[in-house]
């Protein structure tokens, strides 16, 4: 499997997350489901952070690797910063992040309209 299989299917599996993300929130007793969640999330990114490396051939050291599972948020952005340079860094920053908003809401929005079939 190619390294742009693997970021693809980082990407759909980072939707399911989203979407299971809207029935979590609504349950009284969450927590189990939310740390779940955030571990799939900082597996399947750093999945998709592996793969960008291989296809670049850019070498990312075992810290880096847990900085990506601790705290995503600021790790991407500085792999994306170093990798690409400042100027494709920031373009590429701005593409992951809408592409993670998009993720999110359309996940929350399939996940409210699949609670309320249910519920229904």
């Amino acid at each position: 499997m190619t390294p742009t299989h693997i970021k693809r299917i980082a990407l759909a599996f980072l939707f399911l997350v989203a979407v299971n993300s809207a029935f979590v929130d609504g349950e009284k007793d969450a927590s189990g489901g939310m740390l779940i969640e955030g571990v799939l999330f900082s597996l399947i990114t750093l999945m998709w952070l592996n793969a960008d490396a291989r296809q670049r051939q850019v070498t990312v050291t075992r810290g880096f690797k847990v900085g990506v599972i601790l705290i995503s948020g600021v790790f991407i952005p500085v792999y994306l910063l170093r990798t690409r340079g400042w100027r494709s860094g920031a373009q590429r920053l701005g593409v992951f992040l809408v592409h993670f908003i998009g993720i999110s809401l359309s996940g929350g929005i399939i996940g409210a309209v699949l609670k309320h079939v249910e519920s229904a």
